[in-house]
């Protein structure tokens, strides 16, 4: 129980990678917000199984982009599990956005920009109070291997998932001193279907050229997760934790 009587709240946890953690996180004994955007039936979902197997659990609707709401699901997460939130984890992805630099409209990379990087300093302006007052935090960002693939015409996605490595830098040197550490998990390719195993051979190129031969699963990242919310990690901040079968090496 390595999340034992913590609070976590974690967006995008309706499916994919943010509902692997939230399960993830219950196992292991957090008391767990479901934050969702539109899918409520699937975050209650999350929620039915989460509780089904002894843990607790609340969906919340909260678009990342709207402060105010945002702030509003912290205030839900601390009433619903005794005032405390020790954990945020910025999961909340818009879907694939590409393009070129020349070839594509400002309007097109702020899409990417605002549910990545305006979303998660939404997330981290509610919850920074009540972890700095209780001088206790764990803020975890999830980032992408595309940042050093650089793949072709990944330019809104990328630039948007790269700001997360200096937030989470800033995050780290000035919230320290609060006993708050903030990391970053760097997937490559996920199976985000939590039920199914990947076909083997995987067909995709980056299972071919990962070395441990597959592509990340929605647990690996929710298990990466686990790490850095734990006392495992007590003296790691500021770190990024690729997740990609060795896809990228740092």
């Amino acid at each position: 129980m390595l999340l034992k009587d913590q609070t976590a709240i974690i967006t995008g946890a309706s499916r994919g990678c943010g509902a692997a953690t939230a399960l993830r996180f219950a196992r292991e004994g957090a008391a767990v917000v479901v934050n969702y955007a539109h899918d409520a039936r699937a975050a209650e979902a999350i929620v039915a199984r989460i509780t089904a197997a002894g843990g607790r659990a609340v969906a919340v609707a909260a678009d990342v982009t709207d402060a105010a709401a945002v702030r509003a699901m912290a205030e839900t997460a601390k009433r619903a599990f005794g005032g405390r939130i020790d954990v945020l984890v910025n999961n909340a992805f818009p879907g694939f956005i590409g393009g070129t630099v020349g070839g594509t409209s400002w309007e097109t990379f702020q899409a990417a920009w605002e549910p990545i990087v305006h979303g998660a300093f939404n997330c981290c302006q509610a919850v920074l109070p009540t972890m700095t007052g209780q001088r206790y935090g764990r803020i975890i960002n999830l980032g992408t291997t595309s940042i050093w693939e650089l793949n072709e015409a990944h330019a809104p996605y990328i630039t948007a998932k790269g700001a997360l490595v200096t937030l989470t830098r800033s995050l780290a040197r000035d919230y320290g001193k609060f006993n708050i550490t903030a990391n970053l998990v760097t997937p490559g390719l996920v199976w985000t279907d939590l039920d199914a195993p990947q076909p083997s051979p995987h067909p995709s190129p980056h299972a071919q050229r990962a070395p441990l031969g597959r592509v990340t699963t929605a647990d690996d990242v929710a298990k990466a997760c686990v790490f850095f919310a734990s006392e495992l990690a007590d003296f790691v901040t500021g770190a990024n934790l690729p997740v990609c079968g060795g896809l990228v090496m740092q």
